[in-house]
């Protein structure tokens, strides 16, 4: 892959995001993960009470929204607070089948948007397609709890045994670069899962990883962008009043779906340019 092949793919990519309908699959995704973001984590929140108490809630809610900008993510938090605050023992049964169907919903948004990206037009009946969106958010959901407890749990854990056996990885636990790339593990593996697993198709991961490596890089810097017109140009409670904190988080999962389709996007066009310089 050259550097011509990278610009050449990249402005294909930017085309091929208008000419097939990317702003409106954008408003598409945006709105059904917003739908999907409340149950999935009011479920994933009650499921780690579950099933460890080393973790609270403020811990879980930032490794969920770490991405997200602190503008963005705190209205949501405070609203999950409230609920959470005021949830009882049903919590967990009674979220289950919203969790299951409006993420499963929000996911299915996504495999839609990136195979249509693709080209690749997803052809397995109606119930695998499903299927596969449940798997991913339950496969989500022990993602984040494994490394909840990994950058939680475990230095609690080991604490306890510190003085009786010093040559436990304490300090390795609480290094703050290990912590963070802990902390981006769910983002990445999510992003890659929906360029293979979600849509169904065969991609090896040498294909793949130019558009991954693309949204996710994107996804850096436009949440700082974002922060930064949040703080200083925009102020939406003045047109959405009490949604304003709905709205900016909508704003901004618009602005993730557009990076996930423009990744995908780049890679259909990477792919593109290498065959017809084959046949040549």
């Amino acid at each position: 892959m050259t550097t011509n092949q990278v610009f050449r793919a990249f402005f294909i990519a930017l085309k091929d995001f208008d000419a097939r309908d990317g702003w409106i699959m954008c408003s598409h995704v945006a709105m059904a993960i917003m739908m999907a973001i409340f149950p999935f984590t009011i479920f994933l929140l009650a499921l780690a009470s579950q099933l460890t108490t080393s973790l609270n809630t403020t811990e879980m809610m930032e490794l969920i929204f770490g991405g997200w900008p602190d503008v963005v993510a705190e209205p949501i938090m405070r609203e999950l607070r409230a609920v959470l605050a005021q949830g009882s023992g049903q919590t967990l049964t009674l979220n289950l089948l919203l969790t299951v169907f409006f993420a499963s919903t929000g996911v299915d948004a996504i495999r839609r948007a990136i195979s249509k990206s693709y080209r690749r037009p997803d052809l397995r009946p109606y119930w695998r397609k499903r299927l596969t969106c449940i798997l991913f958010v339950l496969c989500g959901t022990i993602t984040l709890i494994g490394v909840a407890v990994l950058l939680v749990g475990l230095p609690i854990y080991f604490s306890y045994f510190q003085d009786v056996i010093p040559i436990l990885p304490l300090e390795v636990l609480n290094n703050e670069f290990l912590r963070v790339l802990l902390a981006a593990t769910p983002l990445i593996f999510g992003v890659f899962a929906c360029h293979t697993i979600l849509t169904g198709a065969k991609r090896s991961f040498r294909s793949v990883w130019p558009g991954v490596l693309l949204t996710i890089a994107l996804w850096a810097v436009f949440a700082k962008l974002f922060t930064f017109y949040l703080g200083n140009f925009a102020n939406y409670s003045v047109t959405y009043a009490g949604l304003a904190g709905v709205m900016s988080g909508l704003m901004f999962l618009y602005l993730i779906a557009a990076l996930l389709i423009l990744g995908a996007s780049f890679n259909e066009a990477l792919i593109e340019l290498k065959q017809s310089e084959n046949q040549t």
